[in-house]
């Protein structure tokens, strides 16, 4: 009963929104690794009569099917869009799929292609695709950790609609990123605080692996979740996310962040 109770409060005050650790990265109960599919979803819209019409559309699915040589395909897709009279104020979302060992292996190799983009940085695109060996450096009954280093070839478009003092660049032309390989190393953490709570980590690197010297371009990322199961079906998640790119390759801000509160249907 007082799962029910805390459920029904969460649906009246939740914002919905990113769910950006996959789930095969938390430290799941032991049956749901003996599963050949999970699936994950959230979704929420609302429209709001202000000034004008303002329309919010957040949607998260993600999807690992278990093969029986003890690696996973994940694939994990999102759309955040607010839209305000005919102004978009948040237009982002990806597409993520990735070939990867299900935490069986001392070292493994992994293979991932991305496609993303984000409106109101003004990164009109982004495509990728790479390979990381990964590295389990001890997995434990609720604890695991593990690390990943690789290479990754980019090809990203940029417009100006992110940065704030637009009028100073009076001559902006899009920015395509020449297509050259980046390093990737990310360090991933694992933790299950309780029989139906857990925490999970990465911090990521991301650099121009052959120009270290000249225009090594570093990007961090910064992810974090807390998970609490509901029900074997209805879990809540508390989403922090960072990025840090230390040159921009248009004038925006170094860093952006994002927080957000998640319920989830797992099944």
């Amino acid at each position: 009963m007082k799962k029910i109770l805390l459920l029904l409060c969460l649906l009246q005050s939740i914002n919905i929104a990113n769910a950006q650790i996959i789930n095969i990265d938390r430290e799941l109960n032991s049956d749901s690794i003996v599963k050949k599919w999970i699936f994950q979803a959230s979704a929420s819209y609302s429209s709001d009569k202000q000034k004008s019409n303002i329309n919010d559309l957040n949607t998260a699915i993600e999807a690992t099917r278990f093969l029986p040589n003890k690696f996973a395909i994940i694939a994990a897709a999102q759309i955040n869009s607010t839209i305000s009279d005919q102004s978009a104020i948040q237009n982002e979302g990806f597409l993520h799929i990735r070939y990867r060992d299900a935490d069986t292996r001392k070292w493994s190799p992994e293979y991932f292609i991305q496609y993303q983009w984000n409106g109101a940085w003004g990164l009109a695109s982004r495509s990728l695709y790479g390979a990381n060996l990964r590295y389990k450096i001890f997995d434990q009954a609720g604890f695991d950790l593990f690390t990943g280093l690789g290479l990754f070839q980019q090809y990203e478009v940029w417009n100006w609609n992110g940065v704030p003092n637009i009028d100073l660049y009076p001559n902006h032309p899009n920015l395509t990123t020449e297509n050259k390989f980046r390093g990737n190393n990310y360090v991933k953490i694992a933790k299950k605080l309780a029989s139906n709570i857990d925490f999970t980590a990465s911090t990521i690197h991301q650099f121009n692996i052959f120009e270290l010297n000249k225009n090594p371009h570093w990007r961090w990322y910064f992810l974090a979740q807390v998970n609490y199961d509901i029900t074997k079906n209805f879990k809540i998640s508390f989403n922090w996310d960072h990025v840090y790119d230390f040159k921009p390759i248009i004038p925006i801000n170094n860093y952006y962040y994002g927080y957000s509160t998640t319920l989830n249907l797992v099944f």
